[in-house]
């Protein structure tokens, strides 16, 4: 059976999370009656990158899709600030984690129905955007796709507190050695830097956060 091909639609809208109005595309079938509720995909681009990602994104998407290996879906991509933005939310700025977790969705489904699932994939900042949206409410969505996601614990500023406390843990192979180890500390409260190894039973190095 043929199917219908992709298109793309683009639009603006204008959020209360962040302080200003917000590009997005959305890949569809062009047969899509507004009276059908099909998943969504919330595509998260990369750094220095926008929504125009789902444009080289597309024809990956259509040719999975001909061949019966992704379903009829709506995906959406929003566009972020790589400084300013990475899918945080500021203290004293946007909020741009909300914007893609909560709102942004929110007006798809007033926009093109409530979604009957919703999942995420992102590539690079998008990745990491990906995972912290999920790790923050993983009710929320069916699967999460995060493709060399950009994180990089040891350059995440403390004051960006998450919406789900952990603990980060640190470990070095080798023998334990004799000076004490230094390194930064991530968790959910504001640290600085310190002497923590523990010596583990079979040589290696844990350092955790006190």
């Amino acid at each position: 059976m043929t199917r219908a091909r992709l298109h793309i639609v683009n639009d603006l809208f204008t959020p209360t999370s962040v302080t200003e109005t917000v590009d997005y595309r959305v890949l569809l079938p062009t047969d899509w009656d507004a009276a059908e509720r099909l998943p969504l995909v919330l595509h998260l681009h990369g750094a220095m990158s926008s929504s125009a990602s789902l444009e080289l994104a597309a024809p990956h998407y259509e040719e999975l899709y001909q061949r019966g290996e992704f379903p009829r879906s709506i995906v959406a991509c929003a566009s972020t600030p790589t400084v300013g933005g990475f899918y945080l939310n500021r203290p004293t700025g946007d909020s741009w984690e909300s914007l893609i977790g909560e709102e942004f969705p929110e007006h798809l489904a007033a926009t093109f129905g409530r979604a009957e699932a919703t999942a995420l994939i992102g590539a690079s900042m998008g990745g990491y955007g990906a995972l912290k949206a999920a790790f923050a409410d993983p009710q929320r969505y069916a699967a999460v796709a995060a493709i060399s996601p950009a994180v990089f614990p040891g350059s995440i500023p403390t004051r960006f507190r998450p919406r789900t406390s952990h603990r980060s843990w640190v470990t070095s192979t080798g023998p334990c050695p004799t000076e004490p180890v230094r390194r930064r500390c991530i968790s959910p409260t504001p640290s600085t830097d310190a002497p923590v190894p523990t010596p583990t039973t079979s040589g290696r190095l844990r350092c955790r956060c006190s």
